[in-house]
């Protein structure tokens, strides 16, 4: 199973954004069935538009007859997912918030170095730890946009596992589920590439996040993926085994998944952002059934401290009523 991720925003907090901006990562997950039938569809509905040159789904370039043609095709499906990590500059509680942020992931990234127990984790380690820390990998330095970007990747992979584990529990999926791919668009830039592949150790390292499987995976014969990223105690389970240790780095144009992503990501950006625009919600309420998750919420917050109340009821418009029938409960 592929999960593709991408991204669409500046991911600025003020003073440098002016008025409220919104910024996603989206994780798209799928089956390679449903990717290959996606990659047909789209070449031969952009032959049709006359846009053979865009070569891919990428929502920012395509007119709305054709984003709603788009979401309209995502929305029919039921074997793609989507989890959406969305923010805000108001989330991000400026400047200051962030780079104090920063600090405290540098160090966990610095903990997460003295531990590592092979050349190619600390490799890593020091990559993110000196980009981090404000200094330079090669000819690239990591600014805080980017920062911020880096750090809702791994939030939007593990609520894409959730989403894999309540949607793909059938025993026919048994073969696409023995493995989740990680897969991002190869035109993310160079820091965020470097600390996103980076902060997926750090933020698991031998640390264990919940989530929720089905039951009968534990049935005789274990479920392959259980099998493989089932902490030794039974407890919870290790990212690196779940989702292995690095993020494949693509071509938008060979990767459904990427695209889809890229696609999730914007609409919502653009719902939240154009509260008024109709289209843009006809879009999102078209790509429900993609973005649906727990408690019928479409898209999680990420927010430097606590969600606040008010925060949340910005949004609660763009949620479903209902949780999806497939979601597990812990």
């Amino acid at each position: 199973m592929v999960i593709g991720l991408d991204a669409s925003g500046d991911f600025a907090a003020p003073p440098t954004t002016e008025g409220f901006g919104s910024s996603a990562v989206a994780a798209a997950t799928m089956p390679r069935e449903g990717r290959s039938e996606i990659a047909r569809w789209t070449e031969q509905r952009l032959i049709a538009w006359g846009r053979e040159d865009l070569g891919e789904l990428h929502a920012a370039a395509l007119n709305w007859d054709q984003r709603r043609e788009v979401c309209a095709m995502l929305g029919a499906r039921d074997d793609l997912h989507a989890a959406v990590i969305a923010t805000s500059n108001v989330l991000l509680r400026g400047q200051n918030a962030v780079e104090a942020h920063r600090a405290r992931q540098l160090g966990v990234a610095e903990t997460s170095l003295a531990g590592a127990k092979t050349d190619a984790g600390r490799r890593r380690g020091e990559r993110a730890v000196r980009l981090l820390a404000g200094g330079r990998v090669g000819q690239s330095r990591l600014s805080d946009r980017e920062y911020v970007l880096a750090a809702m990747v791994p939030p939007a992979v593990m609520n894409a596992a959730q989403r894999a584990f309540c949607f793909y529990a059938a025993d026919e999926w048994r073969p696409e589920m023995g493995e989740l791919a990680l897969a991002m668009d190869d035109a993310t830039p160079a820091t965020v590439r470097y600390v996103s592949e980076s902060l997926l150790p750090v933020v698991g390292g031998d640390q264990r996040f919940r989530l929720v499987t089905p039951e009968h995976w534990r049935n005789d014969p274990l479920h392959p993926l259980l099998a493989q990223a089932l902490h030794p105690d039974g407890d919870g389970y290790r990212p690196q085994r779940l989702f292995g240790e690095r993020i494949d780095w693509v071509r938008s144009h060979d990767e459904p998944a990427v695209q889809v992503a890229d696609f999730a990501a914007w609409v919502v950006c653009r719902t939240i952002s154009n509260p008024r625009e109709a289209i843009a919600r006809e879009c999102f309420d078209l790509l429900r059934s993609v973005l649906g998750g727990e408690g019928g919420r479409c898209f999680e917050l990420y927010s430097i401290g606590s969600v606040q109340p008010e925060d949340a009821a910005i949004y609660a418009h763009l949620h479903s009523a209902e949780q999806p029938q497939q979601w597990l409960e812990g």
